[in-house]
C-alpha cells in the first residue's frame, strides 16, 4: 500500500496496476508512504527526518556503483538535502527494515509547461537482491507518486556503455527512449 495524495494504493505482483482502496484524512498526509511488495519488500518515500535510511541508501550506491575512495558527506548536508521540496528519496526495505535499494530524484520546473518534471538521479539495488523486481517496483513507486503530485513526466539517463542499465530501463515500459549524449563540465 502507499499513502500518496491522501489515498492508499496496492501494488500487485507482476503488474503496474494500482487500485485505490480508501482515502485518508489530511492529517495522515504527512505520514510515511509505503508500497508493499510480494517478497516482503516495502517501497517507502522517505520523510524529511529519515536521515538514517538515506545514509543506508548512499552506502548501497557506494557498493553497487563501486565508488572507490568515496567519502560520505557531512550529516548536516544530507539533512538539508532531505528537507528540500525539490528532492526526494524512495527506498526498498527488506523484512528487517534494512535498505536494499532505492532511488533519488530531483523535481525540475519547466518553462514549456506549468507542470514539473522528476529526474531520477540514481537508482540501485544491492547485488543480492537484484533481478527480483525491486528496481521495477521503485520505478512504479516514483511514477505513481509523481502522477498523483501532478507532475508531467519522470525521466532517467543511462550510459550507452551500461548494457545492464539500458536493458533494465527498457524492461520498465518507458513511454519513449531517446538517444542523447551527455556533456559535463568539471569545475
Amino acid at each position: 500500500m502507499v499513502l500518496t495524495g491522501g489515498h492508499y494504493y496496492f501494488l500487485r505482483c507482476g503488474t503496474v496496476r494500482f487500485r485505490k482502496l480508501h482515502a485518508l484524512s489530511q492529517h495522515d498526509a504527512g505520514a510515511l508512504r509505503y508500497y508493499f511488495f510480494p517478497m516482503k519488500i516495502q517501497f517507502q518515500k522517505l520523510a524529511k527526518e529519515e536521515l538514517d535510511k538515506f545514509i543506508q541508501l548512499i552506502v548501497v550506491f557506494e557498493d553497487v556503483f563501486e565508488m572507490k575512495d568515496f567519502k560520505m558527506p557531512a550529516s548536516e548536508h544530507l539533512k538539508e538535502l532531505l528537507q528540500r521540496d525539490d528532492f526526494f528519496v524512495f527506498v526498498a526495505l527488506n523484512e528487517k527494515h534494512e535498505v536494499v535499494g532505492g532511488l533519488t530524484a530531483y523535481v525540475l520546473p519547466q518553462y514549456y509547461s506549468v507542470k514539473t518534471l522528476a529526474y531520477i538521479f540514481d537508482l540501485a539495488v544491492k547485488t543480492d537482491f537484484q533481478r527480483r523486481g525491486i528496481g521495477k517496483g521503485l520505478i512504479d513507486a516514483i511514477n505513481v507518486y509523481c502522477k498523483d503530485a501532478g507532475m508531467d513526466e519522470v525521466f532517467v539517463q543511462a550510459d550507452k556503455a551500461d548494457g545492464y542499465a539500458l536493458d533494465f530501463y527498457r524492461s520498465t515500459n518507458p513511454t519513449r527512449e531517446e538517444s542523447v549524449i551527455h556533456f559535463s563540465y568539471t569545475l
